[in-house]
């Protein structure tokens, strides 16, 4: 950015915004909009402003107070990492409190807000500013200081609304298409659900108790994660196969189900020698009466697992045990595992296109914002 247009100037952020506005002094019982840190979307800048709070209440929790026209910048990680920069616009009362984890600027006279906030979420400042980051793993965060004191090419006040039109027009569009990119998900969640119901909803058979067609029983309760090894064969958790272990419990085809906590009730394939630890069940299956891979299809399904509990979910042993499911021929189990094998595949092939389709996407907004920042966005088209 040494070769700026005619007219534009390298300044120093803090010299064209304020970081770290004092609070205005509010009547206690004024309400205002409440953002916490969940509630502004990453990238998109967008706040969600369906929640409230007084200016006592606020105070009272030291949060931190911005009003309409400030620049919010996530300054822990990984918040900022992921783009949680916005600008502050239709705030109840004008102004709101929101997460400790804010710094607030607030632009002058000589700067467009909007230019300041895509400048703040451009990739390779966000990149910088991760490298600036002090405090322990976990807890780092984005000085003030740093923000305050790093360079922003600043071009004329017109100039810098015609590249936020410019950029505006253009991301808008890219916006549009990226949002089917992020329905990919949610399309093969959705055809996977309806194909299950499908399936299973069309078999007209005899229903047996998991425990009729498997033995079910919990995984290894003395063993954690901190016996986990760096050489030695495939253990599972109750977050998945995420460990290794020195010795193996089991040397056949199985399922495991994480029986406990945010991945309560999903299920996964087990080749090999393998174990599982504390807060799994172990699956294995009578094979003359149903095989593996049937019962993946159907047990894939988290709603057929009962759950206890609301904060920490949980299944039980007689729980999982009581499950009933269908159980066709051997060689009707085997047709309905090809559908799914096929399903799969073409779910597969769709998050594979959309990820190589989001990794242009981003792209494509680099490219853009670059040439925003070096004055070329007003100057040469850029196709989206």
């Amino acid at each position: 950015m040494s070769d700026l247009p005619a007219g534009w100037r390298m300044v120093h952020i803090s010299e064209v915004a304020e970081v770290g506005p004092k609070k205005a002094s509010l009547p206690p019982e004024k309400v205002v909009s409440f953002v916490p840190m969940p509630r502004v979307e990453e990238i998109s800048g967008r706040i969600d402003l369906s929640e409230t709070i007084s200016a006592a209440d606020g105070k009272r929790r030291s949060l931190s107070y911005f009003e309409d026209g400030d620049v919010i910048f996530a300054k822990i990680t990984p918040c900022m990492e992921n783009g949680k920069i916005a600008l502050a616009e239709g705030l109840a009362g004008g102004a709101a409190f929101g997460s400790t984890e804010f710094h607030v600027l607030r632009p002058g006279p000589e700067i467009d807000a909007r230019y300041l906030r895509y400048f703040l979420v451009h990739g390779d400042f966000r990149a910088e500013a991760e490298r600036a980051m002090t405090g322990a793993v976990g807890q780092r965060r984005v000085p003030k200081s740093f923000l305050a004191e790093h360079p922003i090419p600043l071009p004329p006040l017109d100039e810098q609304q015609r590249i936020v039109a410019t950029l505006e027009d253009h991301l808008s569009r890219l916006d549009a298409a990226s949002g089917g990119i992020r329905g990919a998900a949610s399309r093969v969640a959705t055809l996977r659900a309806s194909h299950w119901q499908s399936v299973f909803a069309s078999l007209d058979e005899e229903t047996l108790t998991l425990g009729e067609v498997a033995d079910v029983s919990w995984g290894d309760t003395s063993i954690t994660k901190s016996s986990y090894v760096h050489e030695g064969f495939t253990a599972f958790s109750a977050t998945g196969p995420d460990g290794l272990l020195d010795h193996f419990d089991y040397e056949t085809e199985g399922l495991v189900l994480s029986a406990i906590g945010a991945q309560c009730g999903k299920v996964w394939k087990a080749d090999g020698r393998w174990s599982c630890i504390k807060n799994t069940m172990r699956i294995l299956p009578r094979e003359d009466i149903a095989s593996r891979d049937y019962l993946f299809c159907f047990l894939s399904n988290h709603n057929v697992w009962p759950r206890r509990g609301s904060g920490q979910p949980f299944i039980t042993q007689k729980d999982a045990r009581l499950i009933m499911i269908p159980v066709p021929s051997l060689e009707e189990q085997q047709a309905v595992v090809a559908s799914f094998e096929a399903l799969s595949e073409s779910a597969e092939r769709l998050v594979r296109e959309s990820g190589i389709l989001r990794t242009k996407s981003d792209h494509l907004r680099m490219s853009l914002l670059n040439a925003a920042f070096s004055g070329q966005l007003t100057k040469e088209p850029i196709g989206v």
